[in-house]
């Protein structure tokens, strides 16, 4: 991905890329599960703001996996710095000096590296860089089950009665300006502008609940309803998941022999994740450490290993 002027709107800038289609891709099944008539907002939700940085699917994904640990007791927030630096090193474009990045690259980021807390990593205009104590600590947030979500409404709130979140992204309109929103709800206002990544946290008969990134001031308390016909002519791409049970012991070993299906499209000759592998290689190209791409090497990142050698 080349760096450009990206397009913005109220300084938020619109960086969300589409995904490139992979035929690895396992699609969600609805469950025969008998659908709710609405899902309110979700109590106690956290709302967070990405600033003036294309951070978006680091933000959105962060706001799921929120929503995900408060379901299961755990009530601290996860790092969006984590989550969008790993995703523009494991996203389909080289490098990592552009803004903004795919919710599949932020899929597959998590699901390599996991995510630590924000009190590890904190959003700040300094990204800093992955350490061997963040690394470690992102053991205890990692992705289990996930599926993409087809374009069919109905596959949308059966994610939702499933799950209680969904992962998305959308091209977006000066509707969704701060100033255009009247009453909660987001009105269809013009042309796209370009795309955005946000979590989708309820619906009601007239269309699904969006929590954004943009602040409390945005919508009503950082929620706003994004109606059916709007979702139905901007809507890009959209995943569910669950998270894992943590199982640190473990994460460093590579599958057995056994582990993979014949018809396990990940499994057979899957290269390990940087993770796995994480302290046992060094990645040099022409005598200069490789300090981009999913198995990235750096001098400080060497010295941490070499003195827990």
């Amino acid at each position: 991905m080349q760096s450009f002027i990206s397009p913005a709107l109220d300084q938020y800038p619109l960086t969300a890329v589409p995904d490139i289609p992979d035929y690895r891709d396992y699609l969600y099944q609805p469950a025969l599960i008998r659908l709710k008539p609405y899902l309110r907002r979700p109590a106690k939700l956290e709302i967070l703001d990405q600033g003036s940085e294309g951070a978006c699917t680091g933000f959105a994904l962060a706001a799921v996996i929120n929503l995900l640990n408060q379901q299961r007791r755990r009530f601290y927030q996860v790092s969006p710095r984590m989550l969008y630096e790993m995703a523009k090193r494991h996203d389909e474009w080289p490098g990592e000096r552009y803004a903004g990045s795919s919710c599949h690259g932020a899929i597959k980021g998590w699901y390599a590296m996991g995510v630590c807390q924000e009190k590890d990593w904190p959003y700040q205009p300094n990204p800093g860089e992955l350490t061997i104590t963040r690394a470690k600590r992102a053991r205890e947030n990692t992705l289990g089950a996930y599926y993409r979500l087809q374009h069919r409404i109905s596959d949308f709130h059966a994610a939702l009665n499933e799950a209680g979140a969904i992962f998305a992204s959308a091209q977006v309109h000066a509707g969704w300006s701060k100033s255009s929103i009247r009453g909660g709800e987001i009105p269809l206002q013009g042309e796209p502008l370009g795309g955005h990544a946000f979590a989708i946290v309820g619906y009601n008969s007239k269309g699904f609940l969006v929590q954004n990134s943009w602040g409390r001031d945005w919508g009503s308390d950082g929620v706003a309803l994004w109606r059916y016909e709007d979702w139905q002519q901007n809507i890009r791409d959209a995943w569910v998941f669950r998270l894992a049970l943590p199982t640190p012991q473990i994460w460093h070993n590579s599958p057995n022999q056994y582990s993979a299906k014949v018809d396990d499209r990940e499994g057979i000759g899957r290269s390990p994740t940087r993770a796995e592998i994480a302290g046992h290689f060094v990645h040099i190209d022409d005598g200069r450490f490789h300090e981009t791409g999913r198995y990235w090497s750096s001098e400080s990142d060497t010295r941490q290993t070499a003195k827990l050698i």
